[in-house]
C-alpha cells in the first residue's frame, strides 16, 4: 500500500502507543551477527562505476511510513582480514560521488539492466559531489566469523522520505584520485537484487552483482498530524514532505490539494463530529467535513 504525507499525518497519533523503533536499518537484517564471504570494489573503486540495489519491502518493516533516510554506510569484508580503507595517513577523494534513494519500480528478482527503468517516480538524488576518505573512513581488521564496524556515514543533503514499497539505493562515481580500491562486504539475502555498470553515466546494460551490506539510518516522522509540507510552492524541494514544523504553509499547502480533488491527500474524515464513527478515518470521498476536520487539527496546532 502506498502512503501520501496526509496519510501519515492520520497515523502520526497512533505512533505515541508503539515502542520506540531504532533509527538504523541494517540491510540484511542478519548482517550484525553474520560475516559475509566475499566482497565488491564498485562502491570504491578507482575506476568510474555505478550500483544499484533493490531493497524488498519486507526488510523496511521497522522502516514507518514517513520516516526520512538521512544517511548511508558500508563496512570491510572479512573473508581475510582486510586493513582500514584508504588506510591511516592516506586520503582518497571522489570528485563525483552521487547518491539516489526512491521507491523502486521493479522488485528483487525483476531488476531491468537499464537503470532508468528502476527508478520510481519520487526517485531522488540525496547527496552528490565530492566527498573525502581519510584513515579509518572504513576500519577494519576483524576476520570471520567476526564482522568490522561500519564506516563514516555518508550524510544526505536532500533526505529521502519513504513512502512504503521497495527501495531502490543508486550510486554513482567518476573514480577516486589514490588510484587504489577497497572492497565492501556482502551477505546476500533473496529479498535483495543489485545490478553495476562499470561507468559513471552509463544506463544500460548493467550486469549482475551481489548485495553489498549496508547500514542507513532514519528519523521518524513528524508527531504532528497537520504538518503536511515544508513549503508552499509546487516543485520545490520541501513540498508535500513534512518537516516538523506547522505553519501557514501547511494550510495552504492541504487547501490546494483539497480544491484539485487529491483523494489522496484531501481525504481525511468520514465525518466531521468529533467522536463519532469515522471521525478521522478516510472514506474515499472528499467532502467539506474533510476540510473541517483538517482546520480543526490544524487549529489545535502540534
Amino acid at each position: 500500500m502506498r502512503f501520501t504525507p496526509a496519510r501519515v499525518a492520520i497515523f502520526a497519533a497512533t505512533l505515541a502507543a508503539v515502542p520506540a523503533l531504532g533509527d538504523d536499518l541494517v540491510i540484511p537484517p542478519n548482517a550484525p551477527t553474520t560475516a559475509g564471504s566475499g566482497g565488491y570494489s564498485t562502491l570504491l573503486n578507482s575506476q568510474p562505476r555505478s550500483y544499484q540495489l533493490v531493497i524488498g519491502e519486507s526488510l523496511l518493516a521497522s522502516v514507518p511510513i514517513g520516516a526520512r533516510f538521512t544517511s548511508i554506510t558500508w563496512r570491510r569484508p572479512t573473508w581475510q582480514s582486510f586493513p582500514a580503507w584508504p588506510g591511516i595517513g592516506f586520503t582518497c577523494a571522489f570528485a563525483n560521488y552521487d547518491i539516489y534513494l526512491g521507491t523502486a519500480a521493479l522488485p528483487p528478482g525483476q531488476m531491468s539492466t537499464t537503470a532508468t527503468q528502476n527508478f520510481g517516480p519520487d526517485n531522488t538524488l540525496v547527496r552528490s559531489g565530492p566527498i573525502v576518505m581519510q584513515g579509518e573512513f572504513f576500519p577494519g581488521g576483524s576476520l570471520s566469523p567476526s564482522v568490522n564496524a561500519f564506516g563514516t556515514p555518508l550524510q544526505f543533503t536532500t533526505p529521502f522520505t519513504y513512502a512504503g514499497g521497495d527501495l531502490l539505493l543508486t550510486v554513482r562515481h567518476d573514480g577516486n584520485n589514490c588510484g587504489g580500491s577497497g572492497s565492501l562486504d556482502t551477505v546476500g539475502n533473496p529479498n535483495t537484487q543489485a545490478k553495476g555498470v562499470s561507468s559513471y553515466t552509463q544506463n544500460n546494460d548493467w550486469y549482475n552483482q551481489g548485495l553489498i551490506t549496508c547500514l542507513l539510518t532514519f528519523d521518524m516522522p513528524s508527531g504532528c498530524a497537520p504538518d503536511l509540507t515544508a513549503g508552499a510552492v509546487p516543485g520545490q524541494p520541501g513540498y508535500g514532505v513534512p518537516n516538523g514544523f506547522l505553519n501557514n504553509d501547511d494550510f495552504f499547502y492541504y487547501l490546494a490539494q483539497f480544491a484539485a480533488g487529491n483523494v489522496a491527500v484531501a481525504d481525511l474524515t468520514t465525518g466531521a463530529v468529533p467522536g463519532a464513527p469515522g471521525y478521522g478515518v478516510p472514506n474515499g470521498i472528499i467532502s467539506n467535513d474533510d476540510f473541517f476536520y483538517y482546520l480543526t487539527i490544524f487549529s489545535a496546532g502540534c
